[in-house]
C-alpha cells in the first residue's frame, strides 16, 4: 500500500487481494478508447489506395484493422452461467 497516493489508498485498504486492487485502480483511471475506436472506423471506411502498392496499401490497411481489433475485446462473462 506504500505505493499508492495517500489520496487513493482508501478506496483499496480493504481489497482483498492484489488483483482486486489492480481491478479497482483500471475502473477508475482508464481512459476510454471510444474516440479512438470512432477514428480508425472513419479511417477504413475512408482508406482508399491512392497510388500506394497493394503491398503497402494492405499493410497500412491491416494495421488499422489490428488496432481495431486491440480496442475492441470481447469482454468475458463472469456470471454464474459461464461455468
Amino acid at each position: 500500500m506504500n505505493s499508492i497516493d495517500k489520496a487513493i489508498q482508501p478506496s483499496v485498504t480493504y481489497l482483498e487481494s492484489a488483483k482486486a486492487v489492480w481491478d479497482e485502480l483500471g475502473e477508475c483511471f482508464t481512459i476510454g478508447n471510444a474516440p479512438r475506436v470512432y477514428e480508425l472506423k472513419n479511417e477504413i471506411a475512408s482508406f482508399c489506395q491512392q497510388g500506394m502498392t497493394i503491398k503497402t496499401y494492405y499493410t497500412n490497411l491491416k494495421g488499422l484493422w489490428d488496432e481495431l481489433s486491440s480496442h475492441s475485446k470481447i469482454p468475458t462473462c463472469t456470471c454464474d452461467a459461464a461455468k
